[in-house]
Formats: structure tokens, sequence, C-alpha cells
């Protein structure tokens, strides 16, 4: 914010006494009101202030009470005595140094106060955005206005202050004067009344959360943090900050924190808060902005609650690149405590992280995590991570990412397991030597154990052991409910898929996995209806129809199953070419047709990929030929084919009853577990 005094240099050619009066009432007046909305004065340049807020609404609001405050001292007061400023607003990042602040966002600024008109207050186009139905006071639109040094036009807006068109303000009140008696009963009765009050306050002294919310927050979204580099190149480095913010957060077991998948919807939506709330099932909002500037990276965040769009607390963080961990542990530290969230001696250890980092080997880092998020390509990921590791040979987080991605890109068929799974240990066995405890590390144990080495039972266990320090980890209640799936125990499955919508609710993948574990537990039509709910979100997932075919048809709805399974390859773009055929078999020869169908072109494409044989032993149990079913599983076991984490999957129940199914358990250690009980069913009929 830059306010500036109307006619300060011409006051002071004709009365330079008067104009030092001015200016001081002027001074005392505005730093009477900054504390009010938290602004930081930087510093006053003659009869100008420049001013820093963490949040877009307090600036305005703060800039209204200052044009109010001098509307009603210049009533009834002679023009030459009248205070009058003009006040620019812009949204935009500043850096400190020496005492000083400098930066695109200060020269706007500075550029934009004197399109005020006296006593008016001008903003950005920026800023105008964030507090749009947020302030009380309607903004007219001045067009886009070339500024003095500014490369790019910038679009005005004027805050349309009431005053200025008419409604009166009354003028201050004169002081009255007492007599020496009257002044003495009125000094009684004020320290009186002081007593009074301060014993009322003792009694029934109200907690800090009524006086700073108007309700209590128990669960959090943290929107993503907008980049305020001016470089969209940089999106990746403030969405990293995002969800190591989000991670820290999650920490606290007694309160719920979104997952990033559903948060990263909002990402350039404008939606009133309150909505977005309600999408998201929370209370509260956190919202903020991410600079990095040479050697330093500053975090804004404020919290609102978002039932009431309140605004609560807003405060600036920065320190050194190299202590970015302990920036986003003293953010996430202090939003809990802000929020007032219970926590465990461990959660408030673990907030007091003094780890450095190398920041190219962490830049790389964010870059991976960004590839994987954005494109899903696992195998480039686990490349960046591995770039890092060279950079920072002691860089853990980096070493368990890479393991991690290494193991997802074999499962999605992008790199065979006898490259990926040696690699994958090393780095899982490096990241444990360095830091056991770290997140990273953790989930590539678990992928190790899973996948590699295929001890079901242990993967629980560490699984579990990561919910213990970040409950909220959505990711992980989705992976635990595959597993206890795979294991045959239903229920509990169900209820961390549950779980894990509830903490990642616009995600489909998170929507559609637990439409998987409803399919697997036989509950087709509810898994029917979440289907359809993750199509909500992502009509084009070819994994949801994937599961709406297997529903239809366990249900033997062929037609329907036919259509669903149409629309699957249509979306798997190495099945496109051979989707219409799928209806064309159904309609010749009805669902055994089409399973024939199907399995040809699978047979065509497992002479490319490994990850086709558990799908073809799939086919031929569903056509009744257990011989082929089962040597077609012992070469997904063999090949390490990732559809064998799906042996719950009822296209295989019909092979219950052979013995050659136990055997087949056996090698997996899952002969004493609820799968080995599953009933039989006979293979669907030819018709």
């Amino acid at each position: 914010m830059f306010t500036d005094m109307v006619n300060y240099s011409a006051i002071t050619q004709k009365n330079e006494k008067l104009a030092l009066a001015l200016l001081e009432e002027h001074r005392q007046v505005v730093r009477e009101i900054l504390p009010r909305h938290r602004g930081l004065e930087i510093k006053t340049i003659g009869d100008a202030f420049l001013v820093e807020f963490a949040s877009a609404l307090q600036a305005a609001e703060c800039a209204v009470e200052i044009q109010k405050a001098f509307a009603v001292r210049n009533v009834g007061t002679v023009p030459e005595r009248q205070i009058k400023l003009r006040i620019g607003l812009h949204l935009g990042d500043v850096v400190h140094e020496n005492d000083d602040v400098y930066g695109d966002g200060v020269n706007v600024a500075a550029r934009i106060q004197p399109m005020a008109e006296p006593g008016g207050i001008c903003i950005s186009e920026d800023l105008a955005r964030q507090i749009d139905n947020k302030l009380e006071l309607p903004l007219d639109a001045m067009g886009a206005r070339t500024l003095k040094n500014i490369s790019q036009a910038v679009k005005l807006f004027r805050v349309r202050l009431p005053w200025q068109k008419g409604e009166r303000l009354a003028p201050p009140r004169p002081p009255t004067t007492l007599s020496r008696p009257a002044r003495a009963v009125l000094v009684s009765l004020l320290i009186l009344l002081m007593v009074a009050v301060a014993t009322w306050s003792l009694l029934h002294r109200p907690t800090a959360r009524s006086l700073a919310a108007p309700g209590p927050i128990t669960s959090l979204a943290v929107l993503p943090l907008t980049n305020m580099s001016g470089d969209p190149a940089q999106d990746y480095f403030a969405d990293g900050m995002t969800e190591a913010l989000i991670s820290n957060l999650a920490q606290i077991r007694f309160l719920k924190v979104i997952s990033r998948t559903s948060v990263m919807q909002y990402k350039g939506v404008k939606k009133p808060l309150p909505e977005i709330a309600r999408e998201l099932g929370v209370d509260g909002i956190i919202e903020g902005s991410v600079l990095r500037s040479g050697d330093q990276v500053k975090i804004t965040a404020q919290l609102i609650h978002a039932p009431s769009d309140t605004h609560l607390w807003a405060q600036d963080y920065v320190r050194d690149v190299h202590d970015v961990l302990g920036l986003q542990s003293e953010v996430a530290h202090a939003v809990a405590v802000q929020v007032q969230a219970v926590m465990t001696p461990a959660e408030t250890q673990r907030f007091a992280s003094n780890k450095k980092v190398n920041p190219e080997a962490y830049d790389l880092y964010l870059r991976g995590r960004a590839v994987a998020d954005r494109t899903g390509d696992w195998q480039k990921a686990s490349e960046l991570f591995e770039q890092a590791t060279r950079i920072d040979p002691n860089y853990a987080s980096a070493y368990g990412a890479m393991a991690y991605s290494l193991i997802i890109a074999h499962n999605m068929g992008r790199i065979y397991h006898s490259e990926a799974f040696p690699k994958a240990q090393r780095a899982m066995q490096r990241a444990m030597e360095l830091d056991a405890e770290d997140a990273d590390t953790m989930k590539a144990q678990v992928a190790v154990t899973f996948t590699i080495l295929r001890d079901y039972q242990a993967s629980e266990r560490l699984m579990r052991r990561i919910l213990e320090r970040t409950p909220n980890d959505a990711a992980t209640h989705s992976w635990l409910s595959q597993t206890l799936s795979l294991l045959g125990r239903f229920d509990e499955s169900i209820t961390e898929g549950r779980l894990s919508v509830e903490l990642d609710p616009q995600s489909s993948n998170v929507n559609t996995f637990y439409a998987a574990i409803l399919y697997f537990a036989r509950h087709y039509d509810e898994a029917i209806r979440q289907s359809h709910r993750a199509l909500e979100l992502d009509p084009n997932s070819w994994v949801t129809y994937w599961v709406l075919n297997s529903c239809y048809d366990a249900k033997g709805m062929y037609e329907e199953g036919a259509r669903a399974q149409q629309r699957n390859w249509e979306l798997y773009k190495d099945a496109a070419a051979a989707a219409p055929g799928l209806l064309a078999a159904q309609a010749q020869g009805g669902y055994h047709a089409r399973m024939r169908y199907t399995l040809t072109y699978f047979l065509k494409r497992s002479q490319k990929s490994n990850n086709y044989f558990g799908e073809i032993a799939a086919q031929h149990a569903l056509l009744g030929e257990k011989d082929k079913a089962f040597y077609y599983l012992d070469r997904a076991y063999q090949e390490y084919d990732a559809w064998i984490f799906q042996l719950q999957d009822p296209m295989l129940d019909s092979l219950h009853d052979d013995p050659r199914w136990l055997a087949f358990l056996r090698r997996l250690n899952l002969q004493d577990t609820p799968l080995a009980r599953l009933p039989a069913a006979p293979a669907p009929a030819a018709h």
C-alpha cells in the first residue's frame, strides 16, 4: 500500500509550520489504524507511507478505514487545513533487504497511487480478484492504464466509498468541558467501572478460540499456494510447498486434513470459499503464496473460517532455501496453534525440523514429484530423483522417492522388473540407512515389501506404522484398503476405503479405488454407484469404466457390461483400435464371444508386455478353462504382473474349489488368510 497526502508540497510553500503539523497529525492517524489490520509500516517517504500486509482483504479494509477517518476529520474543517490522501493498493511479493523492500509489487503500488482521486482508493486487478465479494464496498473498473516504468498496462479499479457520493458524515464532537467536581465524580465512576469489568473478565475469561474464531476448526484444506514469482514454470515449486504443508499438517491425529489431490482441483478456480469448504467437507481453509527469490523462500499463509468466510490469522515466513524444510514445519506448526489442534508430544517434536537440504537437489526432487503428479510418468520421475541423489548422496527423501517411483513404473508396465527391482531395492536400502523415519523412505519400504517381497502381512504392518505418524494420509489409507482386500478382510478394507474418500473427496482415483474395493467385496450395486460418483469427477477415467464393466458382468448385465468395457478400451489408448469389436462380439455371440474376443486381444498384447498374464488367466477362468487359467497365473507370478494384487477378483471364483488354487496361494503365503476361504462359483454359462 502506498499513501500520499494531496497538495502537501503546495501547503509547505505557503505555510511550512501548518504543513508540518498536518503531516504529523496524518502520520498519527495512519499509525493508529495500521495495527488493527496487521499492516506493517516499512517506511515513510516524506508525506507517503509504504505498508505491507499479509492479506489483500486486510489491506483494502485498512485503506477504507484510513480514508473514512480523514473524511470524518475534514467535516467542518476549512479547506486549507483538510487532510486528503490518495491510496494505491497492489498484490505482489516484495523482497526484504536491509530494512527496506524491493520488487515489482512495490513499484506497481507506487505507480497506482497517483491514479486515485483525492480521498480515494485505487487498486490493481490482481488485488481486486482477491477481495471481490469479500469487501463490503463495490469496485468500479477504471480500464487499463499505462504506468511509468511498468512494461505492461495494468487494469485498475476504484473502491466506491459511499461518502464520496453524498453520504453525510458527522463531524467529530467538540470536547465537553466539565467542572472539577464533575470530573472527580466521573473519574471515580470510571475506576469503579474498570474494576467491575476486570473482575467480570477474570471470572468469565473466554478461551483463545472464542476470541479468534466464530466456530471451532477441526478440519482443514490447504488450497494451492499461489506462485508469486511471475514465472509459470515455477508452479512446481509452489505446488511442492503446498504438498509439504499438507503433509506436515496431516501428522496431527485430531485434525482432519484434506489430501493434495482434492485441493489441487481448485488451482486457478474462482469459487467462494464457503462453497469450496462444503465440497471438501471442512470448516477451515488455508490460503497463501510462495516466492523463491535468490537464496530465500517466503511463504505467506492466512487462515479463514470457511462457513463464515472470516479471516482469522495471517503471517509471513521467510527462511534461507537450505532451511526450507524448517520453513514448512514452522508454517504448519503456526497453523496448528491457530486452530488449537490437540497435539501429542511426538507430533509436536516432529514440527521441530532442523534438516537442511541442498537447494539444487531439492529442486530436482520437487520436479520429480510434479512430473509424477501431472503426467503419471513415474519412470521420468525416478530419473529426476536419481539426479537429486547424485548431487546430494545423503538425501534420504530422494532415494525413497526414487525406489517408490521405479516400482510404480513397473506396476504400470513401463519398465521390466529385471531393470526396476534391483535399483529400487538399492535405493530403498540407502534411504533406510540415511533416515528410516523419513516419509518417502517408509513408503518405499512398503512398495518394496508389497511388490518385490510380496509379503502382504508385513506391508500391512508398515502401512499402519505410517498412519500412526500421518493419520490423514489418504493415499496410505487407500493402499491399506487394497491390501486388506487382497487378504480377504473385506469389512476392514471398506472401512479404510471410505476413510480415504473422506480425506480426498475430489480425487477420481481414490473414489475409483474405493469402487474397486466394493466390487472385490461383492457389493456390486454399491460399487456401481461409487463408480458413477468417480466419473462425475473424471468422465474419462478408463479405470473407472473397468470397475463398471466388472460389476455389470458379475451381475449378469452383459449388455451394460459390454458398453462399459468398450468405453474402457476407448479411453485406454493401447486398446482403442480394438474397442469397436467388443459390441459386435456381444451382439453376435453373447458374453462368451465377448470374453473370447477380449482374450484374443490380451494374448496379442502379452507379446509386447508382461503385464497381461493375470488378465489372460481371468479370461480363461471366466470361460471355464481352468488349466490355462492356472498356467497364466503362474506366468503372472513369475513376471511380477501387478494383476497378482487382484487375486480376490470375483472373475477367479470358479478356481476356488481346485486344489491348485490353495497351492498357488501358498506361494504368496496367503493360504491362512480369509482369501483362501472364499467360496467357489461356477464360470458364467455360455449364452
